[in-house]
């Protein structure tokens, strides 16, 4: 993943949250695509230990794509907000939409 120039080095406390997720979602990425081509059983590196995934686990995995991970508009809006000190959390929205994703995942 890319970080816009513009938008990088926004305080060292981002850089070292952005540096952080991208991280992550690279791992996450990387994990993810060796899931998606072996259906159902996958090896872990170096320890050579068999996983299972259930059925629910690889019916989610078969929905989603690398494409629709990261909304690379809205993350350069959030960056900009932030950088312009604009930027507020509603709490109660992002309980409110984490129980909402909990409640479809066990539909």
């Amino acid at each position: 993943m890319k970080v816009l120039p513009t938008l990088a080095s926004v305080t060292p406390a981002a850089d070292r949250a952005l540096n952080r997720a991208q991280s992550s979602a690279a791992e996450y990425a990387r994990s993810n695509s060796a899931t998606q081509h072996q259906a159902g059983q996958t090896t872990a590196q170096g320890n050579s230990a068999p996983v299972t995934l259930s059925s629910a686990s690889r019916a989610i995995l078969a929905q989603q794509s690398p494409a629709q991970d990261i909304d690379q508009a809205k993350v350069a809006r959030v960056l900009a907000a932030i950088k312009a000190g604009e930027f507020k959390i509603d709490s109660s929205r992002i309980a409110d939409n984490l129980i909402d994703n909990i409640r479809e995942l066990h539909r």
